[in-house]
């Protein structure tokens, strides 16, 4: 009996630790999201400029 709940507080030490892990790679993975994010923004926001900039440009031309 003593044996069954030292096996059975194992598993969940081992389970609880696995769960910890990915909880861990969860947050890091979320932070990374985030920074790949603002850097999307403002990649974005440099081709909005550029963008106006080239049709500032393109409407000096007549055809």
């Amino acid at each position: 009996m003593n044996s069954q709940i030292v096996r059975a507080a194992e598993e969940q030490q081992s389970v609880s630790s696995e769960v910890n892990q990915n909880v861990s790679n969860i947050r890091d993975l979320s932070a990374k999201i985030l920074e790949n994010a603002g850097e999307a923004e403002k990649v974005g926001q440099e081709i909005n400029t550029l963008s106006d900039t080239q049709q500032s440009l393109m409407s000096q031309f007549k055809v």
